[in-house]
């Protein structure tokens, strides 16, 4: 599997996805899943979805790529939420 450099306003990470969608949705995993800690001590841009921009990038090549893919953050939201309902219904 190949892997990707994902960046979005504060957030920068590598991961190994099978594409690009995934990484991006990895992104957004990771942000909200992030243990806060005490939020009193920390800024709102340095908590969940606020540490990500309008577009997440991802690159098999590097950060700050031009030919890197820019996916709309609020698809991959959108994508996260459908993934973790579906891994939430139970099974038969």
């Amino acid at each position: 599997m190949p892997k990707y450099y994902v960046q979005s306003g504060l957030f920068r990470g590598v991961v190994v996805r099978r594409n690009a969608k995934e990484a991006a949705r990895w992104a957004v995993e990771f942000v909200m899943n992030k243990p806060k800690g005490n939020q009193t001590q920390q800024l709102d841009s340095d908590v969940g979805l606020f540490r990500l921009g309008k577009f997440i990038s991802t690159s098999e090549r590097g950060f700050s790529r031009k030919d890197r893919l820019k996916t709309p953050t609020s698809e991959a939201v959108l994508d996260w939420m459908i993934a973790a309902a579906t891994d939430a219904q139970p099974r038969p």
